[in-house]
């Protein structure tokens, strides 16, 4: 039998603003060049989870109470994989960003407009993004992209490989639109401990409610 059990946490914060290209290039930057070595997982369906809620931005979600939260300039929200070991430095994470379309002040005083973009836009963006090399981001590869529904609303899965600073990751992105706002969601991973971690990161999307 499954068990899944949960606690609850809420938070009232600012998001920052920021756009694509950033939060992309915040996948690379905690990256080290030090290697994992693998040891058994806990059944994910055996976690304790903790219970999220993000009222800015109208987002609950679920993550295990194991794995470690933090916040950044890029990110308002991200949780990383416990350490396997003194050499595990490229933890297994997961994190979401949005972005508002919805203009302010401080946007028209400065002529800082966020762009609206439609869902088919923002993942065409998102490819675009991804495919661009860069001297510590090569041999890309985008497995698939196909459009999906997470918690029956409408988003665009991407499933991609690349080399970051020598290490082989995987990654899964969706991206969902939703009451003026550009959700963006990520799970970064080696390769070779991809699968290993994939019934987490389900836990992860599926958990994701935008209100």
């Amino acid at each position: 039998m499954k068990r899944v059990i949960n606690e609850q946490e809420t938070i009232q914060k600012d998001t920052p603003t920021l756009n694509i290209k950033d939060t992309i290039a915040s996948i690379t930057s905690d990256i080290e060049n030090k290697s994992i070595t693998q040891k058994p997982l806990e059944n994910p369906y055996n976690l304790v989870y903790i219970n999220y809620y993000d009222k800015q931005n109208g987002i609950s979600l679920k993550y295990p109470k194991s794995w470690n939260k933090e916040v950044n300039k890029y990110v308002p929200f991200k949780v990383t994989a416990p350490q396997e070991n003194e050499a595990d430095s490229m933890k297994e994470n997961f994190y979401y960003v949005v972005i508002d379309e919805t203009p302010n002040k401080n946007d028209l005083l400065n002529k800082n407009k966020i762009p609206v973009l439609s869902l088919e836009d923002m993942n065409a963006n998102l490819l675009k993004d991804l495919k661009i090399e860069k001297p510590n981001r090569k041999n890309i590869q985008i497995i698939s992209n196909s459009k999906i529904m997470i918690n029956s609303t409408p988003a665009y899965e991407i499933i991609s490989k690349a080399t970051i600073n020598g290490f082989d990751m995987q990654y899964r992105i969706c991206c969902i639109k939703k009451n003026n706002k550009q959700y963006y969601l990520y799970f970064a991973s080696e390769q070779y401990t991809y699968s290993r971690y994939l019934e987490y990161a389900d836990m992860l999307f599926s958990s994701f409610y935008i209100n």
